[in-house]
């Protein structure tokens, strides 16, 4: 609490009630409460699950991201890799992967799924 808080404090006491203001000397206090943060978006959740969302992996997450969805969906491709698909079904242009998964996206090497 600030001096020149403090101050108001104890003066608006003694006005209010007409006793001397005395402070708690065992007063319990958090200098370093927990973060609070009720609104979190979709992708914050996710990378707080702190899982591969394709095999289920905690090692060293990251985050994949394409530019566009449509660059996915273009007609006459070749058939799309699994995390393509997982990416379309979302309708997500991000996905939180491992670091070897991630590497394979990159690479163009296949990707296995976690089964549920």
């Amino acid at each position: 609490m600030a001096v020149g808080h403090s101050i108001l404090v104890i003066f608006y006491h003694m006005v209010k009630t007409g006793e001397p203001y005395h402070e708690k000397l065992h007063a319990i206090l958090n200098d370093h409460p927990q973060p609070f943060w009720p609104n979190r978006s979709e992708l914050e959740k996710r990378l707080l699950a702190d899982a591969c969302e394709l095999c289920g992996s905690t090692d060293r997450v990251e985050v994949h991201h394409i530019r566009a969805l449509k660059d996915l969906e273009q007609k006459g491709r070749r058939e799309k890799p699994l995390w393509a698909k997982v990416m379309s079904a979302r309708k997500r242009k991000t996905l939180v992967v491992c670091w070897s998964c991630h590497r394979n996206i990159h690479a163009g090497r296949s990707v296995t799924m976690l089964q549920t």
